[in-house]
């Protein structure tokens, strides 16, 4: 019985991490709530996981936000609903995939069934992301297991090539694409993989000028 109660407190802990990451798409709790017809005592109870919803509530939170029913109610998939056909309307923006395919990354390379996801004008603005700079990738390997799984999507911020500590970046290297988080040394800088099973990457400062920074991670199928 502990062990049920457990696996249901996780899920609503995750419930409630999602119904969060909604909410700052349309403003912030207080406007999710007033769109959904809940009161804001009810959403934050639910954020908290000290109160179950049902499918209803969810239905209507991922349609007045444009968010996948699947990953708001199971977390699986993209966060994002895709439409491939549809163009994107006044309030958002299509981010489409990133035209290039190799051992790293997968990208779908059928010009039909090209993916892109739509993000809220105004959730990109306030990130400070410009739609000419931003490009989707899909993570391939389990180099950066747990923080990034196979199969993820991830949008690049491909003007912000500035390594920081602690930040990820896709970087190209000899023509292959990786994703690493990045650490400061003396001489330069290391290529981390948050999966332990992988060996650091140590860049001095003269090979640096051999490499190519894609850009910056900035959302993972949540924001990073």
């Amino acid at each position: 019985m502990k062990s049920t109660n457990t696996s249901a407190q996780s899920f609503s802990k995750r419930l409630g991490n999602r119904i969060s990451e909604i909410s700052k798409l349309v403003g912030g709790k207080k406007k999710l709530a007033h769109m959904v017809g809940m009161s804001e005592s009810q959403i934050y109870r639910c954020i908290n996981g000290s109160s179950t919803t049902t499918i209803e509530p969810l239905v209507t939170m991922a349609k007045a936000t444009k968010t996948s029913i699947v990953w708001l109610a199971t977390g699986e998939g993209n966060m994002m609903v895709e439409d491939i056909t549809t163009s994107c309307d006044h309030d958002f923006t299509c981010i489409k995939s990133y035209n290039k395919q190799d051992a790293s990354f997968s990208v779908t390379s059928n010009k039909k069934t090209t993916r892109k996801l739509a993000f809220r004008n105004q959730w990109l603005m306030l990130k400070g992301l410009s739609e000419k700079n931003l490009i989707l990738v899909y993570a391939k390997g389990d180099s950066m297991d747990p923080t990034i799984n196979d199969g993820d999507t991830l949008m690049v911020d491909t003007s912000n090539t500035q390594l920081s500590d602690g930040s990820i970046y896709v970087i190209s290297i000899n023509d292959q694409l990786v994703v690493r988080r990045i650490q400061s040394t003396l001489d330069g800088f290391t290529l981390i993989s948050d999966n332990k099973e992988y060996d650091k990457i140590e860049i001095s400062r003269h090979q640096a000028t051999d490499l190519e920074v894609v850009g910056k991670v900035v959302w993972l199928d949540k924001e990073l």
